[in-house]
């Protein structure tokens, strides 16, 4: 369904032209006097964890601001107040705003409210949920770093990729939750936006024999296998000021057959892809990046096109091309 939202500066904006042409001036157009409209769907994807069985936000609202005129705020849908993260890996996503009617133009920001009570971690199937605590997010929600623009009378859509890995951390000062259960999380939401018509993406197999199953010395009992994606051709992973943009969890294919990643919304360029069998020791703080003892024993270059998802099995062939 679709709905309009004006902000206060365009209605004041039409009335002070309906009262220009009253008093002589030029012809306004219908559409100068009701200002120029587009449409806009927001979506949310996730990188996924390895220590959770469910992470449920639950969203009230967006608030965007234009670049020439007061925020306004719209309410999400039913998907958007209650969206288990995990559910939307490997690729997936979730509508959480459709088709919205909103003032065409630039936008400054986009914040997003939640409602925190309804908020949880549940780390296993048939265990308990533990509230997380969300800095100043509760009182004035998150704001999205970078601007986003609405063309006229063209539908867009952006997609939030909301990094798990980097967003849901244990407390380092609490001990006890918000609602005083035993355990403390914090969610401090690492999210990149981007126009989802212009991303592309990268999947592939993983070898067995790469595996932390098949490597118990190496990678530890407790290892855990993910592809890491970095900017720009031959990046050393584990290089001074070099921080991972997004990453996935190595996991089965439907079929149990053989084991796979998918890194999607990636937006055209150049990338380092990573491959490590200890995931487990990166806590998805930045400033913590590298952990110690973290290590990549495969990497491979990759270059993104806009609407292609392209094929990257690891390891590649030493001196292979780009995928």
């Amino acid at each position: 369904m679709r709905s309009t939202h004006t902000a206060l500066g365009t209605a004041l904006l039409a009335a002070g032209a309906l009262a220009l042409a009253g008093c002589g001036g030029d012809t306004i157009s219908s559409e100068e006097e009701s200002g120029a409209s587009g449409v806009v769907t927001f979506s949310m994807t996730d990188a996924p964890v390895d220590e959770a069985h469910a992470v449920v936000i639950a969203m009230t609202e967006f608030e965007l601001k234009p670049v020439d005129g007061p925020s306004f705020r719209i309410p999400v849908n039913e998907a958007g107040r209650q969206l288990d993260l995990l559910q939307l890996t490997n690729g997936q996503s979730a509508t959480i705003i459709e088709d919205e009617d909103i003032p065409a133009g630039e936008y400054e920001w986009l914040r997003i409210h939640f409602d925190q009570a309804a908020s949880y971690v549940q780390l296993e199937e048939d265990g308990g949920q533990y509230g997380f605590f969300m800095p100043s997010g509760a009182q004035t929600g998150y704001k999205v770093v970078g601007g986003l623009e609405v063309p006229v009378n063209e539908p867009v859509e952006y997609i939030l990729d909301f990094d798990l890995r980097r967003s849901l951390l244990k407390h380092p000062g609490m001990s006890r939750g918000p609602f005083g259960e035993d355990r403390a999380f914090l969610l401090k939401p690492t999210v990149r936006m981007m126009n989802r018509r212009i991303t592309g993406g990268v999947r592939g197999l993983v070898a067995e024999e790469l595996l932390a199953m098949n490597n118990v010395e190496a990678c530890g009992a407790d290892g855990v296998d993910a592809v890491y994606a970095f900017e720009g051709f031959d990046v050393d992973p584990l290089g001074a000021g070099v921080v991972p943009l997004v990453s996935d969890l190595v996991e089965p294919t439907m079929d149990a057959t053989a084991y796979a990643y998918v890194l999607r919304f990636l937006l055209p360029g150049e990338y380092t892809l990573g491959f490590t069998c200890v995931a487990n020791l990166d806590d998805g703080v930045v400033e913590n990046y590298p952990a110690e003892g973290l290590v990549f024993s495969e990497t491979a270059n990759v270059e993104i096109v806009a609407g292609e998802v392209k094929s990257c099995d690891l390891p590649r062939p030493e001196g292979a091309d780009p995928c």
